[in-house]
């Protein structure tokens, strides 16, 4: 049976389909058994799956099931009733069932149903109830997802956890402010008002776009093509309006809702199968890349007694990467656990590496700043020359960066967080290693669109990011951050890698498929070819007026609801 399927798994390679090797779980295994079909078949076969589970849900449904029965003639009856145990029960189911569709667990079925007792909770309450079942929902979700800010300290985790949850509740009141659920356009004001807060979540110098209900679907290589041209927020609209059509097909009993929730998955899905045959059009010119993935342990990084351990591992792994001559050579973030390019003997020794081996040398460090210390990425020229270099923007909110106002205010914050003293910069500027334009990304920074199509907007040749997930190690960190580095790549038209201290470190295509992956937590020295494309997706275009579209959208149904109810 293991070679059956480490021989589907080198065919489907071939087609660089697959996101993840299936040996490792039932997901990737049912992904390879699909994408080794014809690809009409396959299409066929995902049809009449989703449509039969649809089936599955109305026939259930139409013999008044005991589920059922709860969820809707409780809910039928509860009209202006006080919050009570049910409501908040269902509150934290939606939360786990979205939680799940997210990695580790990778059931991302749930992301087309996971909003449904979320829905059921909401029906008939108050818009007081309704924003604290939203927090609920949202608590319950993040306080899972977010959990590996327990590194900063337990303070930063519960106020990320509880702060970030402040937007579902802000979007379940809304939700009751606006149409009725018995609207006809109710699931679309729904899925818009979802998206609009998603969007605002990940603005501003506290913007925190984690678990993006569009993330859910990275391991669908057909679907998320739709990513090329909405972005991960229409993927998080076409979730949500799959949600919607199926809670109001329960409500209304109407066939044609769940009619349109099929409908609403099958066609971007099609249209991805079709896309993925399609090569982007080339530049003519290929970078070989070596990503040197070092698998230092975090507690041993920033210790005196380890510091030249840790330069002789880096120096090692450089003569395997150096025999495979590439192009180019990533280290992660802060692989360098000193300042660069000041910081002497470090500085030396880096620029005897790059003048050894006549290769450019991109590396992750510290830099220092009046206000303190500041997290850079850095390219050392065959020369010996170290760039003006790329200085960390968005930092990560509670962890690089504590608002003062709560640093100084909140004395538990003080005294048990570790973390909140890095500087960030404003401006984003390109690194010319030679043979490429690079738009780089440090670790969390990988997390916004709005930062990848500001370097897209600077004729960058490829996307790197530089990332440290090592203090996370246990959590779901690394596999959530590279499910959500892949969207950046579809968004912006260009191939991607990551090099990461402790993983994943990867290299995907323009499409979002994966080239090359290294295994977590383990040293490894990773090679990929990359070919340069031409042009950019078509979402670098819509991106600057996503928002305001959907706002103008929100606001027309919203007093659209309002005058009707004016009128009754």
């Amino acid at each position: 049976m293991e070679e059956c399927i480490c021989g589907l798994y080198g065919r489907i390679q071939e087609k660089q389909c697959l996101l993840i090797d299936p040996r490792h779980d039932l997901n990737s295994l049912c992904g390879a058994l699909l994408l080794s079909l014809p690809e009409p078949l396959a299409a066929l076969l995902v049809g009449f799956s989703i449509m039969g589970v649809f089936l599955l849900l109305f026939l259930a449904w139409r013999k008044r099931t005991l589920l059922f029965r709860i969820l809707v003639e409780r809910n039928r009856a509860a009209s202006a009733a006080p919050m009570d145990w049910t409501r908040r029960l269902l509150a934290v189911l939606s939360g786990l069932l979205l939680h799940l569709a997210f990695p580790p667990a990778n059931w991302y079925v749930l992301g087309l149903c996971f909003a449904i007792p979320l829905f059921f909770a909401l029906k008939g309450t108050q818009r007081r109830e309704a924003f604290k079942l939203g927090w609920l929902f949202g608590f319950s979700l993040l306080v899972w997802e977010v959990r590996w800010a327990n590194s900063f300290g337990w303070p930063s985790w519960l106020l990320l956890a509880s702060a970030g949850a402040l937007y579902y509740g802000l979007c379940a009141f809304l939700l009751r402010l606006g149409p009725d659920e018995n609207a006809k356009l109710w699931p679309v004001y729904a899925a818009v008002l979802w998206t609009l807060l998603e969007i605002l979540r990940s603005a501003g110098v506290l913007g925190f776009p984690w678990a993006l209900v569009g993330t859910t679907s990275w391991r669908i290589p057909c679907l998320i093509q739709s990513a090329r041209v909405i972005g991960v927020f229409g993927l998080s609209f076409l979730l949500l309006l799959v949600n919607g059509f199926l809670y109001t097909g329960m409500v209304r009993r109407e066939p044609k809702s769940l009619v349109m929730a099929v409908l609403v998955l099958l066609v971007p899905t099609a249209a991805g199968l079709w896309d993925l045959q399609f090569q982007a059009p080339s530049q003519g010119r290929r970078v070989r890349v070596a990503i040197v993935q070092s698998s230092i342990p975090q507690d041993e990084k920033w210790q005196d007694d380890f510091k030249e351990r840790n330069i002789e591992t880096l120096e090692r792994l450089l003569k395997v990467a150096a025999r495979g001559k590439p192009d180019l050579i990533f280290f992660p973030e802060t692989a360098i656990a000193g300042y660069l390019p000041t910081e002497e003997p470090v500085g030396t020794r880096v620029r005897g590496w790059a003048a050894r081996y006549s290769i450019p040398l991109v590396f992750g460090a510290l830099g220092y700043d009046p206000k303190g210390d500041t997290n850079i990425a850095v390219v050392c020229t065959p020369q010996g020359k170290f760039l003006p270099p790329y200085v960390k923007v968005q930092l990560v909110p509670m962890g690089e960066y504590i608002p003062p106002w709560i640093r100084n205010s909140c004395l538990f914050v003080r005294q048990k967080t570790r973390w909140g003293t890095v500087v960030g910069r404003k401006e984003q500027v390109t690194l010319d290693s030679g043979p490429a334009k690079l738009g780089v990304l440090i670790c969390f920074e990988s997390l916004f669109p709005r930062l990848s199509q500001n370097l897209c907007r600077q004729d960058v040749e490829l996307l790197a990011i530089l990332s440290n997930t090592a203090w996370a190690v246990g959590t779901n960190l690394h596999q959530h951050h590279m499910a959500a580095s892949l969207f950046r790549s579809l968004e912006t038209g260009l191939p991607l890698l990551q090099a990461a201290n402790t993983g994943a470190s990867f290299v995907a295509d323009q499409k979002g498929r994966i080239l090359a992956l290294a295994p977590p937590e383990e040293e490894k020295v990773l090679f990929c070819e990359i070919p340069l494309v031409r042009g950019k997706a078509p979402y670098s275009m819509i991106h600057p007026y996503l928002f305001w579209a959907l706002l103008m959208v929100f606001l027309m149904l919203l007093y659209g609801s309002r005058e009707l109810r004016k009128a009754k």
